[in-house]
């Protein structure tokens, strides 16, 4: 090959990176600063579950959920709070398919991907540093 023809092969490529990076750089920006609710009285709220004699503290938990939802972007969340084996509170927020405007609701099903492979390494960890070590490593007495 000749050194000329390297040459341009080498800035041809550099320029396609650059593209690739400038393009690939807008849309994640785009992404990230996307408002997902520019209206944020325009939220809606799927209400399950609510006990009465909890109604303040709900209240103030609707509040608290309403603002993590806005200040962190998230698209919905759902909360269910229990008391003594019994759910006093749920309630789904925002949307569950942003393009569909599906409403999250307390039964809404959210894809986790590859978290769950996370927790169950760290529930699994963490239940191994609690057991006996003869249970993790059985030693044999000679």
């Amino acid at each position: 090959m000749s050194h000329t023809r390297w040459r341009a092969e080498t800035a041809l490529a550099l320029v396609v990176a650059a593209i690739v990076l400038v393009v690939g750089g807008g849309v994640l920006y785009f992404m990230l600063t996307m408002t997902v609710h520019p209206d944020p009285a325009a939220v809606p709220s799927t209400p399950g579950v609510h006990a009465d004699r909890y109604s303040s503290a709900v209240g103030e938990s609707r509040r608290l959920a309403l603002a993590l939802l806005l200040n962190d972007n998230l698209p919905g969340l759902s909360v269910a709070v229990a008391r003594d084996g019994e759910i006093v509170w749920s309630e789904g927020f925002g949307w569950g398919d942003v393009e569909a405007h599906a409403p999250v609701t307390p039964g809404t099903r959210f894809r986790l991907g590859s978290v769950s492979k996370t927790l169950t390494a760290a529930v699994s960890s963490r239940s191994a540093w609690k057991a006996p070590s003869s249970r993790i490593a059985p030693t044999s007495r000679t």
